[in-house]
């Protein structure tokens, strides 16, 4: 019996020296523990970096100035000088109308003004020889007068005397009457030619003015003929086409200012706030990807709905305007301690990895600070940490843990 109690004794002996666990898994364990086996798992080594995210929004293509560009008079049209896609400069001739009447209205225009002008100025040259005449007339006039009053005093007196017959003397009485009506018609010719000239000019002149703002009329409704871009911009649509009637107020053309087309979309505000003015991101529009940039962001603080941001083209682009799209960006979600999402355990609202440390399992808590593809940016866990990732069913903290395949 004391033979077969030392050979139990061995036996025990050499099983306990072939179960080690300090060879298994090179942690020291107290004499007399349970000799527990390694969970085989995989592990990540945690580093500090940022993590980034990308997202993607709806929004439909617009312009800025988009506009119908009609035609301000009536006419056929005789040209189309610009097709729809193409880029035009401001004030460029798209759409030409019939000009011959206009042009004949205005031809026969600035011949009434060269005539009127004509009349006024042989009106201006002769104001003054009428004048002179006119005041020589009245002179003649007045002396006249004078004469036939000199002549009727001498005969008076001669009557007087008896030397002059009363025939002779009412002679020279109707010849004083006579001198004057002469003078009095005389004065009033005067008179007229002085008033005349300043009255017929100021009449010519009007005349002139008139005739010259028919002119300028008429130039204007010559320039209407020709349907001209208001803007540089691209064209959108040209609906007017040689040979067809254009009524005043029909659109010739659509042009689009092309330095205006955008991009206008929502994102959350929190997204909304990580997108200032000038960050670069990307447009698909028909499957075909642009640059662009943020030009314009409504966000407001506290505001909780969509926020209504736009994103310019980047270079030339050429799309169309109502035109669907899809713009993607990049937005930072944290800076901390990335590790893999797996990693993260939840467990009585606090969140928690297991850290391979000696071994053994160790359960550090963590703070979530952002997750996205894959990876969590956390605080509470260092870099360079082996995190255990994916996490075996049942892990308790503080479990013997061994790497398989090597890690990562």
């Amino acid at each position: 019996m004391r033979a077969g109690h030392l050979l139990t004794l061995m036996v025990l002996s050499v099983s306990a020296v072939g179960c080690s666990p300090e060879r298994a898994s090179g942690v020291r364990v107290q004499a007399g523990a349970p000799v527990l086996q390694a969970v085989g798992v995989r592990a990540a080594v945690a580093g500090v970096g940022t993590l980034r995210a990308t997202r993607s929004a709806s929004g439909t293509v617009v312009a800025g100035r988009d506009v119908q560009v009609a035609a301000e008079t009536s006419g056929r049209v005789v040209t189309v000088s610009r097709l729809a896609g193409e880029t035009v400069k401001a004030g460029e001739v798209v759409v030409r109308l019939d000009d011959a009447a206009a042009r004949d209205a205005l031809r026969d225009a600035e011949l009434a003004v060269q005539s009127a002008r004509i009349t006024l100025q042989s009106s201006r040259r002769a104001a003054p020889g009428t004048l002179v005449g006119a005041g020589a007339r009245m002179a003649a006039a007045d002396t006249t007068l004078a004469n036939a009053e000199r002549s009727l005093a001498a005969n008076s007196e001669l009557y007087a005397a008896g030397g002059l017959s009363r025939v002779d003397l009412e002679a020279s009485r109707a010849a004083v009457s006579s001198a004057r009506a002469e003078r009095q018609a005389t004065l009033r010719e005067l008179q007229t030619a002085e008033r005349a000239p300043s009255e017929g000019i100021a009449l010519q002149e009007v005349g002139l003015a008139q005739a010259e703002n028919r002119v300028s009329q008429l130039r204007r409704d010559l320039a209407r003929t020709a349907v001209r871009a208001p803007f540089a911009g691209r064209l959108a649509e040209v609906g007017a086409r040689v040979g067809a009637y254009l009524n005043a107020g029909s659109p010739a053309f659509r042009l689009l200012d092309s330095a205006s087309v955008r991009v206008d979309f929502q994102v959350s505000p929190a997204d909304a706030a990580r997108l200032a003015s000038g960050t670069a991101l990307s447009v698909v529009v028909g499957g075909q990807s642009f640059a662009g940039r943020v030009s314009r962001n409504a966000a407001a603080t506290g505001q909780s709905r969509l926020v209504e941001l736009s994103a310019r083209f980047v270079g030339a682009a050429t799309v169309p305007v109502g035109a669907a799209a899809v713009v993607r960006y990049q937005t930072t979600l944290a800076r901390g301690t990335l590790v893999p999402s797996g990693a993260v355990q939840t467990e009585g609202g606090e969140n928690f990895v297991y850290v391979l440390s000696a071994g053994r399992a160790v359960r550090t808590a963590v703070t979530v600070l952002g997750e996205s593809g894959g990876q969590v940016a956390a605080r509470g866990v260092a870099s360079g940490a082996r995190v255990i990732t994916p996490v075996p069913a049942g892990l308790q903290p503080g479990a013997a843990v061994r790497l398989v395949g090597g890690g990562s």
